[in-house]
């Protein structure tokens, strides 16, 4: 949940809650002895849990037919579960009396694919960039389709059965303006990206709209680096009118603060000023980082031999060189990881490093290396061999 804080004068957006942009769980197979008929199957269990559950760092088990309709009184620790799926993001409004309203419900923020490996018997390969063949929507298992009248009653069910949630109606605000919130697809990071937010005029009058749009360079809990853009607007919609209003962001103002995410959180803050309501958007984007390419130059590998290997990737940075870089690299059956000290690389120009490496044992085994510099983080590479 974020609070927004709108003045006559002038706009600002305070975030008070960053919020993960993805979030990993697991599913098990099970019989619910300890719960009424209907909730055998599949169950939630997080691995990494947030919070604490009866004073431990735990989650689940939680029915997935519960999540999917809402039920949270249910064991265990549901609530938490269908929020990390079905939360909706409500932005709060702080009038001059110091007071807090509502201004802005977003309910199609949160839970917009569920993914899992497909059970194709295929493995998933060592580097891939597009992973859509190698994996399974399982959306529809979590929760009904958005904006639908069974994904809203699941919301609302699960709002007055979770211990201690609020009564409030956050959700009888009519907004006369609707927004959608285009970005481009498989942008590598270190390029110029363009993103668009359509407006629509729900009802039969003009509505003019003024505020102000940020682009802020964020970390992967969402905390904002620095903000690359801020732009002002100022539209006027016709009675069921339709306009665009388009954001552009050149490389420069972000690449000195990308860090480990490659994300940028897009915002909007505008009022109509017919009717005084106030609109608050939110988006995040991420940026496509290359990939690390690990090459061996053996052309069979033996056990007590050195493995000569290389890695090696392409600055995605047209003007930026990479600096304070080093390589990191562990694998399964020879020895300790490696941790190597690089060269500065140059703007738009390809980085590599030699490697050795000896296993002792036969059989499979997977190389990881990871390249870290101050401006690009976490790009990273795998490599499954074969030793004899």
């Amino acid at each position: 949940m974020s609070k927004a804080i709108a003045d006559s004068v002038s706009y600002r957006m305070l975030f008070l809650s960053p919020h993960r942009n993805f979030h990993v769980l697991n599913t098990a197979w099970m019989r619910r002895r300890d719960l009424p008929f209907g909730n055998d199957g599949w169950q939630v269990v997080d691995a990494t849990p947030q919070e604490r559950s009866q004073d431990l760092y735990s989650c689940g088990p939680a029915p997935l037919s519960a999540i999917q309709s809402g039920r949270c009184d249910v064991n265990y620790d549901a609530p938490f579960v269908f929020a990390t799926v079905n939360a909706d993001r409500v932005h709060w409004g702080r009038q001059r009396d110091g007071t807090w309203i509502v201004i802005s419900v977003e309910t199609n923020v949160t839970g917009r694919k569920v993914v899992t490996k497909a059970a194709d018997g295929r493995p998933v390969p060592a580097s891939f960039t597009y992973c859509d063949s190698y994996m399974e929507d399982v959306t529809n298992q979590f929760k009904h389709p958005e904006e639908s009248k069974r994904e809203r009653m699941s919301v609302l069910l699960a709002s007055s059965l979770a211990p201690g949630s609020r009564k409030g109606d956050v959700y009888a605000h009519n907004k006369d303006i609707e927004f959608t919130v285009k970005t481009p697809d498989n942008v590598l990071v270190g390029s110029d990206v363009t993103i668009s937010v359509t407006c629509r005029n729900k009802v039969g009058e003009v509505r003019s709209l003024t505020g102000t749009v940020f682009v802020d360079v964020i970390t992967y809990t969402g905390k904002p680096r620095t903000t690359c853009v801020t732009e002002e607007i100022n539209l006027k919609l016709e009675p069921h009118d339709r306009q665009t209003y388009t954001v552009h962001v050149s490389a420069e103002k972000y690449a000195a603060h990308v860090g480990e995410a490659a994300m940028l959180r897009v915002s909007m803050l505008a009022r109509a000023n017919e009717s005084g309501q106030v609109h608050v958007i939110q988006e995040l984007y991420r940026f496509r980082t290359p990939d690390l390419t690990i090459k061996c130059y053996n052309s069979t590998c033996y056990a007590g031999r050195p493995l000569s290997l290389r890695a090696s990737f392409t600055n995605p940075f047209k003007d930026w060189p990479l600096t304070q870089c080093y390589l990191f690299v562990e694998n399964t059956g020879a020895g300790e990881p490696k941790l190597m000290s690089l060269r500065s690389v140059p703007a738009n120009r390809e980085m590599s490093c030699d490697v050795e490496l000896t296993f002792n044992q036969r059989g499979r085994h997977s190389i990881y290396a990871t390249f870290y510099s101050r401006e690009l983080q976490g790009i990273k590479g795998v490599l499954d061999i074969y030793v004899q």
